[in-house]
């Protein structure tokens, strides 16, 4: 079955406003389509953010991202990479 799906877009920025209509024909299956591939395609420009670590070896730079692994490796078995243990905040 065939039908019409009507998009409202309001546009703001600032003091600048503007807003239009897309009239769309098209089945469920493909609007749905349509709406997934807008919702990649807006989340592609979005980086997750790369959890910085908060130790490193200062021997072979072995970089630890919590205090748990840092002490175990400085008052325990050494770092993982180089069996050191001059551990240091990053």
């Amino acid at each position: 079955m065939s039908g019409k799906a009507i998009i409202s877009l309001l546009f703001e920025d600032g003091d600048y406003k503007e807003s239009g209509d897309i009239i769309l024909m098209c089945d469920q299956a493909g609007f749905k389509a349509l709406l997934e591939n807008l919702v990649i395609e807006s989340r592609k420009h979005i980086a997750a953010q790369e959890k910085q670590p908060e130790f490193i070896c200062l021997e072979c730079g072995h970089k630890f991202y919590s205090a748990h692994a840092a002490e175990a490796a400085a008052f325990g078995d050494g770092c993982p990479s180089c069996s050191g243990s001059d551990i240091e905040v990053a």
